[in-house]
């Protein structure tokens, strides 16, 4: 795993408020949400690429890229992928360490809208279930880790 994903993880642990599960992949990392969400973290150093991507029932929600498919956005080659589909300017720079921080903190505003609006139900300490392990967060009990 590329050390630097490694990295962002602490701070997407650190920062979003909705995490049950981590789920460490070779190229990437999957933390399951409360809700039945899931982001997945892509980054690598070699070529600064990223994608962070909320997703739910396997269909995207929103999501952050610097994928060079859109270069009509004035902050190409970051943008944005919003909730209703459209693709917008994104705030990200391509500094993972900064990055993320934002990511995190619009999935806690998107998720905790969604509770707020009855679409959802949040739990208020998520992690309570959960035992958190030097890298990441793992499952205390297996069977509580399915959302």
């Amino acid at each position: 795993m590329d050390p630097q994903l490694a990295a962002l993880a602490v701070i997407f642990e650190r920062e979003c408020h909705h995490i049950v599960a981590l789920q460490a992949l070779p190229t990437k990392l999957r933390f399951v949400l409360q809700g039945g969400y899931v982001c997945e973290l892509f980054f690598r150093s070699r070529t600064g690429g990223y994608s962070y991507v909320l997703v739910k029932d396997e269909q995207r929600v929103m999501g952050w890229d610097n994928a060079l498919h859109h270069p009509h956005i004035p902050t190409a080659p970051h943008h944005f992928h919003t909730p209703d589909g459209a693709i917008a300017s994104s705030p990200l720079i391509g500094d993972p360490t900064r990055d993320i921080v934002h990511v995190a903190r619009e999935i806690n505003r998107y998720l905790e809208t969604e509770a707020a609006q009855g679409v959802m139900e949040l739990i208020k300490e998520p992690r309570a279930l959960y035992a958190t392990a030097g890298e990441g967060i793992t499952p205390a009990d297996p069977e509580e880790a399915r959302c």
